[in-house]
């Protein structure tokens, strides 16, 4: 569980200028990710190739999500 400091620490990183550029730079590695080709020589490889991008790109999302949660507690 973050502190009371931790949360203001994260409200004012989210509320800084320079956050729209690190959210840009965030979804531009996500669309890089799905410009990639999952296709791979089995059909067992290019499922996991595509689960694991599937869950980068959630896992990215997902943190960024839990940043503005945790900012507005």
């Amino acid at each position: 569980m973050l502190t009371k400091m931790e949360r203001d620490q994260i409200r004012h990183i989210i509320q800084s200028p320079q956050w729209q550029t690190i959210e840009r730079v965030a979804e531009l590695y996500v669309q890089k990710l799905k410009e990639q080709s999952t296709t791979r020589s089995t059909q067992w490889e290019t499922l996991k190739a595509t689960l694991i991008e599937d869950g980068q790109i959630m896992g990215i999302r997902n943190f960024f999500q839990e940043l503005h949660r945790e900012s507005q507690i």
